[in-house]
C-alpha cells in the first residue's frame, strides 16, 4: 500500500528532496485533538512537502487523500460562556497587570464541549471577585456570575488572565490550578459587564 502511494508522487518532487524539500509521511489526524484520534484501521498517511527555504504552508500532494476520514465538526462541540467587554477589559488589564507574557484575559467559560444547538447563557453581568498566580507561568482571576463561582461541571468560573506558552502553559490549566491551590479574594467584587457568546 505505502509503495504504491510512493509511486504515485511525481519523480519531479522527490528529486527536489536534496537541500529544498523533505518528503514527511504524517498521519492526517495529528491535527486534530487527541481526544479525536479515530481508530486505527480508519487511520491513512499522507504525503506532505515542506519547503526549507521559504516560509510557506506545508503543501499536500496528490497522494494525500482530500476528504477528511471523519468529520470534526460532528465530533467537536462548541464551548459556550461569555465574552468580557472590550473597553472594561483594557481597564482590568491596568488595574490588574498580566505577570506572564502571553495576555488572554477575554472570555469565562460555561461550558466546553457543548451540542451545537446548546442555548447561550442568560446572565449578562458578573463580577470579578478574586485571583491566583502559580508562579510557573499561569495566572487567573475568579469570577462570581448568578450569585456562585461554581460552574455546573463543578470547577470555578474564572478568566484565565495570562500564561507562558514557552513554559508550555495552556488555559484551560487553569481549572486545575484553581482546584489545587485554591484563590485570593479581592478586597472588594468588582462588577463585569459580560457578552454571552459562543467560541
Amino acid at each position: 500500500m505505502e509503495a504504491d502511494r510512493e509511486s504515485e508522487l511525481d519523480p519531479r518532487e522527490q528529486d527536489r528532496i536534496e537541500g529544498v524539500e523533505h518528503q514527511l509521511a504524517i498521519p492526517r489526524w495529528m491535527t486534530a485533538p487527541l481526544w479525536h484520534t479515530p481508530p486505527i484501521e480508519q487511520i491513512e498517511f499522507c504525503t506532505i512537502g515542506f519547503s526549507m527555504d521559504q516560509v510557506a504552508m506545508p503543501r499536500v500532494y496528490p497522494s494525500c487523500p482530500t476528504k477528511p476520514l471523519y468529520d470534526a465538526e460532528k465530533i467537536m462541540g462548541d464551548v459556550i460562556g461569555w465574552k468580557l467587554d472590550p473597553i472594561q477589559r483594557a481597564e482590568l488589564l491596568r488595574r490588574f497587570p498580566p505577570r506572564w507574557p502571553d495576555v488572554v484575559a477575554d472570555h469565562v467559560t460555561l461550558q466546553a464541549n457543548a451540542p451545537h444547538d446548546a442555548a447561550l447563557p442568560a446572565a449578562t453581568a458578573g463580577e470579578l471577585v478574586g485571583r491566583i498566580d502559580d508562579g510557573q507561568g499561569l495566572q487567573a482571576m475568579v469570577v462570581r456570575i448568578a450569585g456562585t463561582t461554581a460552574r455546573p461541571d463543578g470547577s470555578v468560573y474564572h478568566i484565565t488572565w495570562s500564561l507562558d506558552r514557552k513554559r508550555g502553559r495552556r488555559a484551560v490549566e487553569s481549572n486545575q490550578v484553581l482546584a489545587d491551590h485554591g484563590w485570593i479574594s479581592l478586597d472588594e467584587p468588582i462588577p463585569l459587564s459580560l457578552r454571552p457568546a459562543r467560541f
